[in-house]
């Protein structure tokens, strides 16, 4: 689910910045998520009621006349018949699987450079032990002569 796998993003950010920075620094901020929509129509959802009660919902009962009163006609919005406008919840949806993924990006680039920071300090250590040992071959071959 949405809501599980932002939880296990937030978790794996939060153990790798971490692992990474030093105990002084704050912690990175959660990624708000948003309920997604189960259905695009008003209503139970199809899934959520069970195959023998789903005639019991749709078919009006034996002796009953259908019809629609008036402050039904008068009332705008979703009925049952009538699909829900989901794009706001699809934008928000979206957009937050748009920061998730900037987030997601953004651990991954932070990786990176500590990577890049380890390989250069390794380096430069390497590079100073050579310049030492260059220093100490020079100055014994001047004790020498």
């Amino acid at each position: 689910s949405p809501r599980a796998l932002g939880a296990e993003m937030n978790a794996i950010a939060s153990s790798l910045y971490h692992s990474l920075h030093p105990s002084g620094t704050p912690p990175l901020l959660s990624i708000p998520l948003s309920t997604p929509s189960t259905s695009h129509r008003a209503g139970i959802p199809k899934a959520d009621t069970p195959p023998r009660n789903r005639p019991l919902l749709a078919t009006p009962r034996p002796g009953c006349e259908v019809g629609e009163s008036s402050a039904a006609a008068r009332r705008p919005g979703p009925t049952m018949a009538h699909e829900v406008d989901c794009s706001y919840v699809e934008t928000r949806l979206l957009d937050t699987k748009r920061r998730m993924m900037a987030a997601l990006e953004l651990v991954n680039l932070r990786v990176s450079y500590q990577a890049q920071v380890v390989v250069l300090e390794t380096h430069a250590c390497r590079l100073e032990w050579q310049r030492h040992a260059a220093d100490d071959l020079a100055i014994q071959h001047i004790m020498r002569t």
